[in-house]
């Protein structure tokens, strides 16, 4: 099961995703067990880890065990507080605080961080999904709007009931309503993948775009008489463009002109993307080394810059289709 989950690794619009944390649940009841799989999993993942645990015991055997890389220790409830903050000041770990109302985390709080814990996390023990939403919603809501420290911590959900699509579908649920950690059963990568691309597409910032490398790419396997497409950086259109390329199985170059990330028409909307840039691409790349012809495709959404860029490379300009959908029919006629 651990390499089920050091194995939830993808590769998303140029951007690696995977799964951030391994939660080691003591199912047994036995602080010696528990303490021996929270080994075993710091020695077989390089994953941040997550001990649960209901007995503040097996938390402090556990966490003797691994205290190097530091496991968040899940949970200390009201009763556990005492014993699991100071398992958590010991070791120097980080601690959930886990209560039933907003009221309740936020005396936990507290309480916890009267111990000598800095780090905390909270968990609602809502009892139902609805419940939680809310909850998560107004912890974030006072803690923000109101500057109401006690819950001004990261928060951590927890999934393990349902199918593997109800619980990507719960989990998403959590992760868009201010759930900073969520802890799934399932090890099914279909259903991790929509989860994981929740947290790329709320965390990734959108004054930096995700971008690929400004080069010339190569679909297939191209020669000197291969078609030389031109689009931007931006991971999106780049990753749409390569797809439809290769589906027309007309081995071609890609040159990706360097536009900080923006689309086609946004690029050019904001001149970052006219003639004496992709001229300057051009020879970076070194394109006239790649291919015998002196022709280039570009974007059929930029078709009016086809005669200024004639002019400053000197080369053909062929103007391809607005969709990229449309690219393998063009590339077999043109190719």
């Amino acid at each position: 099961r651990i390499d089920a989950v050091n194995s939830i690794q993808f590769e998303r619009v140029g951007t690696h995703i995977q799964a951030g944390a391994v939660a080691v649940i003591n199912d047994s009841g036995s602080a010696d067990t528990f303490a021996s799989a929270a080994e075993t999993v710091k020695e077989s993942s390089p994953l941040a880890m997550i001990l649960v645990s209901n007995s503040p015991d097996a938390l402090a055997a556990a966490a003797g065990k691994v205290a190097d890389v530091r496991p968040l220790l899940a949970s200390a409830t009201s009763e556990a507080a005492d014993a699991v903050a100071k398992t958590g000041k010991e070791n120097n770990c980080p601690v959930v605080a886990q209560a039933e109302s907003v009221e309740a985390l936020a005396e936990l709080t507290e309480k916890i961080k009267a111990a000598g814990v800095e780090e905390i996390v909270l968990s609602l023990k809502a009892q139902n999904t609805k419940d939680e939403l809310y909850g998560l919603s107004e912890m974030r809501a006072v803690a923000l709007k109101k500057t109401f420290r006690p819950l001004g911590y990261p928060t951590i959900s927890f999934v393990g009931e349902g199918s593997a699509d109800e619980q990507s579908a719960k989990a998403i649920s959590l992760i868009c309503k201010y759930s900073s950690i969520v802890v799934v059963e399932t090890v099914e990568r279909y259903a991790i993948l929509p989860i994981l691309t929740t947290v790329m597409n709320i965390y990734t910032d959108p004054q930096k775009p995700v971008q690929v490398e400004a080069k010339v790419y190569e679909v297939g396997e191209p020669s000197a008489e291969s078609p030389l497409l031109m689009t931007t950086n931006f991971s999106l259109t780049y990753y749409t463009v390569e797809s439809d390329a290769e589906a027309s199985r007309v081995p071609c170059y890609i040159l990706v002109v360097d536009t900080e990330g923006t689309s086609v028409l946004t690029a050019y909307s904001g001149d970052k993307l006219n003639e004496k840039v992709v001229a300057e691409a051009m020879k970076k790349s070194e394109v006239e080394g790649l291919v015998k012809h002196r022709k280039l495709i570009i974007p059929g959404y930029v078709a009016v810059m086809s005669g200024k860029l004639e002019e400053e490379t000197g080369w053909e300009i062929a103007v391809g289709p607005r969709e990229s959908s449309m690219l393998p029919k063009y590339l077999q006629e043109v190719a």
